[in-house]
């Protein structure tokens, strides 16, 4: 299941170039949660994927994010309650990341790290400020957009909600369906429902390409399982 969830997030690659602005990321600076620019922060992640480095892949995104899509991999209420109280274990962690680092070099003959990252548009969502970058392959025509959000330190992280809701919104419903309705589900839907700004703005800025209606519905349908439509 987790070569599924990293599929997911290769589906960002696939859409429809952009060159890139800033100079390359270096991960040997002292370490730092988030990063100065949304595409600083994009690059980060991309360059720590390649090379395995999953600490600089947490400083670069939320963990609670991460949490929950790893919950998909068949978790029970009290497992994925573990998983946002405790993080993800760093095997779990790098199963996802290396999946989807191999996926990427199978399907596009290029690495992770090769993508052409450029800034787009900085947009409020629900009081909460995102940005998007554009993202093109470097050896194909490809090119799609990524959103990164401003944590509560006033620095950038890819939200992974925001970009890819439209991917498993569908998939989350249904496992949210299978969970027992207990304490820890509770806190489950609660970690969900606080993703309410990241998944607005993917209604909203639709940065896989136009959401279909159904599509749409099911994101809509995710917020209102979980209590977050007020």
């Amino acid at each position: 299941m987790l070569r599924v969830l990293a599929a997911i997030l290769l589906l960002a690659v696939t859409a429809s170039g952009c060159t890139s602005a800033d100079e390359p990321t270096s991960t040997t600076r002292p370490p730092a949660v988030g990063a100065s620019s949304p595409t600083r922060a994009l690059r980060t992640l991309l360059a720590a994927v390649q090379e395995g480095d999953l600490d600089e892949v947490a400083r670069v995104t939320f963990d609670d994010q991460v949490a929950l899509l790893i919950a998909l991999d068949g978790a029970t209420t009290s497992e994925a309650r573990r998983l946002l109280d405790e993080g993800v274990p760093e095997q779990s962690r790098s199963m996802f990341w290396t999946s989807f680092r191999d996926t990427y070099a199978r399907n596009f003959d290029e690495e992770v790290s090769d993508m052409l990252v450029a800034e787009h548009d900085r947009v409020t969502v629900d009081l909460v400020s995102f940005a998007v970058v554009d993202v093109a392959l470097r050896k194909t025509s490809g090119q799609t957009r990524w959103i990164t959000r401003l944590d509560n330190d006033d620095r950038w992280r890819v939200d992974l909600f925001a970009t890819f809701a439209s991917t498993f919104a569908q998939p989350l419903r249904l496992w949210l369906s299978t969970l027992r309705d207990d304490a820890d589900a509770a806190v489950v839907r609660r970690a969900i429902a606080a993703q309410r700004p990241s998944l607005l703005a993917a209604l909203q800025q639709e940065p896989l390409g136009p959401i279909l209606p159904g599509v749409a519905d099911q994101i809509r349908g995710l917020l209102t399982d979980v209590g977050a439509t007020g």
